[in-house]
C-alpha cells in the first residue's frame, strides 16, 4: 500500500510542479529559513509534523541544496498501541530537478517519549521527498520518512514503533 501511495504522490507532485511552474513567474527563493507543517500516514495513524530549518542552493552550477531541520511531531494512540511524540534534527542534502522542484534526502537523529511505558528513547530518521513552489514563499512538500527507536526493541510489545510515513505538507520561507 505505501509503495502504491507513494509512487503515485511523487508522480503527481512531479506533473503538478511541472504545471505550477509554468503558472507563476517568479524566481525560486534557494536560500532561506523556513517553517512549516505536515500531516500524513503511518497506515495506521495521523502522524503530524511541524519543522523549522534553514536551506541555501550551493554549487557552481547552483543546483545543489544542502540544510538543517528541527522537527517535532506528535503520532497519537490507535489500536491499543500508545501515543508518541518526539524532536528531531535532520540534515537535507538535495538537487533542484526543476528550477522551482526540490528533489531531497533527509538523515537524523530523534529523542521520543512513549507514554506507555512512560518513557524516552532515541532514534533515527531517514527519508527523501519533493518539494515545489506555489508562490515566491509557499512550498508544497511531500515526503517519505522512516523513523527507527533503536532503544525500544527492548521493549516486550506486540506492536512495533518503528514508522514508515507518508506526509504531505506547506513550508513557508522568510
Amino acid at each position: 500500500m505505501f509503495k502504491n501511495l507513494f509512487f503515485f504522490h511523487f508522480i503527481l507532485m512531479l506533473f503538478s510542479g511541472a504545471v505550477l511552474a509554468n503558472d507563476f513567474d517568479s524566481e525560486p527563493n534557494h536560500a532561506s529559513y523556513y517553517i512549516g507543517a505536515e500531516v500524513g500516514t503511518d497506515g495506521h495513524a495521523f502522524p503530524f509534523n511541524v519543522f523549522g530549518g534553514y536551506g541555501k542552493t550551493v554549487g557552481e552550477s547552483a543546483n545543489y541544496y544542502l540544510g538543517w531541520e528541527a522537527t517535532a511531531y506528535a503520532v497519537p494512540a490507535h489500536n491499543g498501541t500508545a501515543s508518541l511524540y518526539g524532536i528531531g534534527l535532520s540534515f537535507i542534502p538535495g538537487i533542484w530537478l526543476t528550477p522551482t522542484t526540490l528533489g531531497y534526502l533527509r538523515a537524523g537523529a530523534l529523542v521520543a517519549k512513549l507514554n506507555s511505558p512512560n518513557q524516552t528513547h532515541i532514534g533515527d530518521q531517514f527519508g527523501l521527498g519533493l518539494q515545489f513552489q506555489l508562490t515566491k514563499n509557499c512550498d508544497l512538500r511531500s515526503e517519505y520518512i522512516f523513523r527507527e527507536y533503536n532503544s525500544l526493541h527492548n521493549i516486550d510489545t506486540s506492536h512495533t514503533i518503528d514508522s514508515n510515513e507518508v506526509d504531505f505538507g506547506l513550508v513557508y520561507k522568510f
